[in-house]
Parts: structure tokens; C-alpha cells; sequence
């Protein structure tokens, strides 16, 4: 039997142990340090206790798969296999990248739910990793809070590394299904009843959108801080993610109702009514901007502003006019009984003539040379067509080096969120010309630091056809 590698010693002679970091399942994971190259990795190492003999097999042949399957994955967002090997005394191990960061599940437990800007981020990140698997035919099978990664890099926040695949499988794959239950036959759990999807828990053939329903559940979580399936009991939970009803959001807190749309329909009981492709969710994400669903402290103060001052005229002109219906008017006092007057004399009135309708003559036709003369006139009284304003000389914030607008839009919307003005010009700047998104958060950004000509000229590059306002006025309007 191979031995557990301990903290302070040498493992395999070049990585140097030095914590045991977690554990779960039959294996363990520990921190070490690449003796050559001073990097920091994390090793997952198999059990090989006595307790675990009768499933050994099964357990390497898993462990093997899981090693098979990470080495065709290259995303950004998933944590990437260095090395897979067995060691001298016989244990099976994984060398992974190291991530420095925090669960989500640990993050909902000591923070609680995120904003709606931060948890769209986050599903993007995981979408475009769970996308590349789910194009190579993987299929992760345990997507749920502890599984996702959020860590920090240069000041970027809401990075994310998507983690564990080691119940994951082909889909060609037909050795195993969901399994009875959550169950295979040797009794190693496939998934968290509370993630998985109604028909992995029955058994059923998976299909991509299997995973889907279950990043739709984590994504439920992150907004509302509570789970789905909230019972306190596997059977509570099991009946819950069974039955037919649909899952139902609390009032509190708002949401807007694009995420609602977009998370409900990836927890659809139904299969079929899901996204089948994680693609499928990038393009609606595509459609959300934390600048439309959330206008900045600015637009709220206009709008605010001009909604009360409606309000009060509104409340001042119907407290005036009740005011004055409700004061009865005097009637005049009677006269004394004892006066009597002859009632006046009144001159007949000659009858009206019905007045006769105007004749109505047509006008001259001008001549030649008037008509040219009011052509001339309306031609100098039409306003002067606006000359498109120009591009600002460059502000020397230099641009981040990203591949594609749907990079930039991930890190401008956490750089936008966290306030970090300057990084959203770096990352958008490259774009800006092609992508309206880029365009518009440039325009929020400049607004943001108080640079009010460039504020304007991408205000103008955004709403042109849309609104054919001025430029000061289009850079105050919120849409």
C-alpha cells in the first residue's frame, strides 16, 4: 500500500510537501512547492488505505480518467493538470496549478449572496470553461459552490478556475449514467443530490444540459444566498429536485429580471426547455450590461430628481384646486318680505341670422421668381448640419492585452463594479470601435473620472443612430 505524503518532507524527490490543504472522497490534496521552479502546485494524491482495498481498482481506473480527461483541457477558467503519475511507493497522484483563492461555497457562507454584476461575471467564466468540455464531449457531473474557484490576479477580482472533474466522463461513455439514485454500484457518490439535475439523480442518460442545471442552481444560490433545493434532508432534497414544480424566487432580494429569465430557464425540470449549450447562455449574457440594469449614482440623481419635482407640482396644483372646490360659495340673502317690485320690462329681441360661411378663394400661384426666392428662404432656415465631434488625443492609459471583446467585457464588468475606472478604459480601449458594449462602458468610465470630452465622444459613438441628440445632452441620457 502506498503512503500519504507528510507535511515537511520531500514528495517524489522534487516537490517539497507543505500542507494538507483538504480532502473528500478517497483522496487527498495537499500544497507543495516545485523544487526547481519554486512554484507553488497542488498534489492530489489517492487513498490507499485498507478501508479502501475493494474498490481500488475502480478508484485508479477514475483517478486515471479524471487525468485523461483534464489533459484535453485548455480553458483559462480550468485548473490545469501539470502531471499525473504514480509515486515510488505506489499511490496515484495529480500535480494541478495552484489557485490561491476561496470557494464559493465558503465565500456564501462567510459573505452571503453577490451582486447581480458579480455573479453574471462569474457564470460567464464558467460557461466558457464548461463549454469547452461539454465541445470535447466531457461532462463534469458535480458542477455545485465548492467546485468553482473565485481568486484575485494583478488587482482583477472574480477570476475564476472551475475545479474537480473527477466523476466527470465522456459522453460516449455508456460504462456509467447518473447511477441509481446518486449511487453507482460500488457506492461511491456521483454529484450532491442538492446540484444535480432531476435526471441524474433518476438515472437517466446525461446530456450537456445535465450541467447546465446544475450551474443554474449555483447561480440561483449566488443571488439569493439560499439553494434551490432547501430541505434539511437527502429525501427533502431528492423529492424537491423530482417533482415537477418549478423552483420559485424569493422577493428578496431584486434581481433583474434578464438574470431571472436567463438562471430559470437553465433550472427547467424539463431537459428540453433548457439551454442545451453554454453557449446558448453566453449569447443572453451578452444582451445584460450592469450599466442599463444598474444606472449610475448620476442617472439615478436625474431621474430621482425629476420624478420628486413632478411629484411635488402634481401634489400642489390638486391640494389648490380641492382646496377651492370645497370652500361653498355664499348664496345671497333673501329679500324682505314686505317689498314688492314690478318686474322689469324686457325689449323683444330681433332673431339671429344664421351667419353665412366665408367664401373661401384659392391663392394666387406665385411666380417663378418667388418661388425661388421661398426655396431660398427654406433652405437658410433649416439648423445647420452638427459636425461629428473628434476623437480626443489619446489619454496614455495603456491597453491590457486581450484576445477578444468577450475577454475584455469579463474584466471591464468586474473592474467597472469594484469602481476601478482606469482598468475599464485599458480593457475596453482595443475594442471600443467594434463592440458597443466596450464603446459604452468607455463612455461610463471617462464620465466616472470627470473626463467630460471623451465621456461625450463615446456617448456620441454609442447613441448616434439611436438618439441624434447633442452631445451634452446624449451624455446625461441614461439609455
Amino acid at each position: 500500500m502506498g503512503q500519504m505524503p507528510q507535511p515537511g518532507t520531500v514528495f517524489e524527490r522534487k516537490y517539497l510537501i507543505e500542507e494538507r490543504i483538504g480532502e473528500g472522497g478517497f483522496a487527498a490534496v495537499f500544497r507543495g512547492k516545485d523544487i526547481n521552479s519554486q512554484r507553488l502546485v497542488a498534489i492530489k494524491v489517492l487513498e490507499q488505505g485498507e478501508e479502501h482495498w475493494q474498490m481500488g481498482d475502480k478508484l485508479a481506473a477514475r483517478f486515471e480518467r479524471e487525468a485523461q480527461l483534464l489533459a484535453q483541457l485548455n480553458n483559462e477558467h480550468t485548473v490545469r493538470l501539470l502531471e499525473y503519475s504514480k509515486s515510488e511507493q505506489g499511490a496515484l497522484y495529480l500535480v494541478f496549478e495552484y489557485v490561491d483563492g476561496v470557494d464559493l461555497a465558503d465565500w456564501l457562507a462567510q459573505h452571503g449572496p453577490l451582486k447581480p454584476a458579480r455573479v453574471v461575471s462569474i457564470l460567464q467564466q464558467v460557461c466558457a470553461a464548461l463549454g469547452e468540455a461539454h465541445r470535447l464531449g466531457v461532462l463534469h457531473r458535480d458542477i455545485k459552490p465548492a467546485n468553482i474557484m473565485v481568486y484575485r490576479h494583478m488587482n482583477v477580482r472574480d477570476l475564476v478556475k472551475l475545479l474537480d472533474f473527477g466523476i466527470a466522463k465522456s459522453m460516449g461513455d455508456s460504462s456509467e449514467r447518473g447511477g441509481p439514485g446518486p449511487l453507482t454500484t460500488a457506492g461511491i457518490v456521483l454529484g450532491t443530490p442538492r446540484y444535480m439535475s432531476p435526471e441524474q439523480i433518476s438515472g437517466s442518460k446525461l446530456s450537456t444540459a445535465s450541467d447546465i442545471y446544475s450551474l443554474g442552481l449555483v447561480a440561483f444560490e449566488l443571488l439569493t444566498g439560499r439553494p434551490c433545493a432547501s430541505g434539511d434532508s437527502r429525501t427533502t432534497i431528492v423529492r424537491e429536485q423530482l417533482s415537477p414544480a418549478e423552483f420559485s424566487w424569493p422577493r428578496t432580494p431584486k434581481i433583474p429580471r434578464t438574470l431571472k429569465r436567463i438562471i430559470g430557464k437553465m433550472v427547467k425540470k424539463d431537459r428540453r426547455a433548457r439551454y442545451q449549450t453554454c453557449e446558448e447562455i453566453l449569447v443572453d449574457l451578452e444582451q445584460w450590461s450592469p450599466v442599463e440594469d444598474w444606472p449610475t449614482t448620476r442617472h439615478w440623481a436625474m431621474l430621482g430628481g425629476g420624478a420628486a419635482a413632478v411629484a411635488i407640482v402634481a401634489v400642489v396644483m390638486m391640494g389648490g384646486s380641492e382646496k377651492q372646490s370645497a370652500e361653498p360659495t355664499p348664496e345671497p340673502p333673501p329679500a324682505p318680505a314686505s317689498v314688492t317690485r314690478p318686474a322689469p320690462k324686457v325689449a323683444p329681441v330681433a332673431p339671429l341670422e344664421k351667419p353665412r360661411p366665408p367664401v373661401l378663394k384659392a391663392p394666387p400661384e406665385p411666380s417663378p421668381k418667388e418661388a425661388a426666392q421661398k426655396v431660398e428662404a427654406d433652405e437658410e432656415a433649416k439648423p445647420a448640419a452638427r459636425t461629428p465631434r473628434k476623437q480626443p488625443a489619446d489619454d496614455k492609459i495603456p491597453p491590457l492585452k486581450l484576445r477578444s471583446a468577450a475577454e475584455a467585457k469579463t474584466v471591464a464588468t468586474a473592474a467597472f463594479t469594484s469602481g476601478d475606472f482606469r482598468r475599464v478604459i485599458a480593457a475596453c480601449k482595443p475594442f471600443a470601435n467594434r463592440s458597443s458594449f466596450c464603446a459604452r462602458m468607455l463612455a461610463e468610465a471617462y464620465s466616472g473620472r470627470g473626463d467630460v470630452d471623451r465621456a461625450c465622444y463615446w456617448f456620441e459613438v454609442v447613441h448616434e443612430v439611436k438618439h441624434g441628440l447633442p452631445c451634452d445632452e446624449r451624455a446625461a441620457d441614461p439609455e
